[in-house]
């Protein structure tokens, strides 16, 4: 449900997503399933200014995809180094060579898999991650205050399940 935030309590770049966000919706107040695979592609210019200020906003020590980037980098890395290892241990018949470069591969896609997964928040962070999940999960707000800004709305329509984050 796309519900329209109180004036002045969206930042300049989450302005322009909830626009775009908005545009895709083409004056409807749900979003299609077509459009819904279009959400990634429209907010992907925005997306270094957002993780600029979800750090900003304490929720994240450090952006995201500079974590995330990191990780993967680091796994491909330990795959690498787990095919010079198969290759020697293949080349110069060494069978520690083969278990260590197999055990390298697979940390490496472990490495790799958790990597996506990075994202070093903040415990006020995790709290309004919490909140979105369990909102996900239940259609209902946690009755819980966090100290992070955040508060349910309800919506114009007045059902329990049409709320903004204001």
């Amino acid at each position: 449900m796309l519900d329209t935030p109180s004036r002045g309590r969206l930042g300049i770049t989450e302005r322009e997503a909830w626009r775009r966000l908005r545009s895709l919706a083409q004056g409807r107040s749900l979003l299609t399933r077509e459009a819904l695979w279009k959400v990634n592609h429209t907010l992907a210019p925005l997306r270094d200014q957002l993780e600029a200020e979800g750090v900003e906003l304490g929720w994240f020590t450090r952006a995201p995809s500079t974590l995330i980037a990191r990780w993967s980098w680091i796994g491909l890395g330990e795959i690498m180094a787990g095919g010079v290892a198969l290759f020697l241990g293949v080349v110069l018949p060494m069978s520690g060579a083969i278990l260590l470069g197999g055990a390298l591969g697979i940390g490496g896609l472990l490495t790799v898999g958790v990597g996506q997964a990075m994202s070093q928040r903040t415990k006020d962070g995790a709290w309004v991650d919490a909140m979105l999940k369990a909102y996900r999960r239940t259609g209902r707000y946690p009755r819980q205050g966090g100290g992070v800004g955040l508060r349910p709305r309800p919506s114009q329509r007045g059902r329990r399940s049409d709320h903004a984050w204001t």
